[in-house]
């Protein structure tokens, strides 16, 4: 499956994240961002008919995906969505810069997903 013209649900998750981090909502913008990359890993594993065992369901895509997504892309768009969970859990009370780097990665990562899909 081609990525098309329009825009994934993922990447409208993205802009509402952009939009919560302009608005100095970075705990709101942390979820956001973490639901952005869950939604695009549950999309790539719907799409493949892969029956992910919802604990495990993020490792187990990441391990089928791994040969075919760059793993620079890979490794640091999921460590950036953990990280993203963590703060809005946590509130780790991280830097917007930091918030805004995630984002970045996550973004790429969705978007090699959407790719490989």
């Amino acid at each position: 499956m081609a990525l098309t013209a329009t825009k994934s649900f993922a990447h409208e998750l993205l802009d509402v994240a952009e939009s919560e981090l302009d608005a100095g909502e970075l705990i709101t913008a942390s979820g956001t961002l973490w639901r952005a990359a869950a939604e695009a890993l549950e999309s790539v594993a719907k799409a493949r008919g892969w029956d992910i065992e919802p604990s495990r369901r993020y490792y187990d895509v990441y391990t089928q995906l791994r040969t075919e997504v760059d793993m620079d892309t890979l490794i640091r768009g999921i460590s950036a969505a953990s990280l993203m969970r963590q703060n809005q859990m946590d509130d780790y009370q991280l830097h917007r810069d930091w918030i805004a780097l995630s984002a970045s990665d996550i973004r790429s990562l969705i978007d090699a997903l959407q790719a490989s899909a």
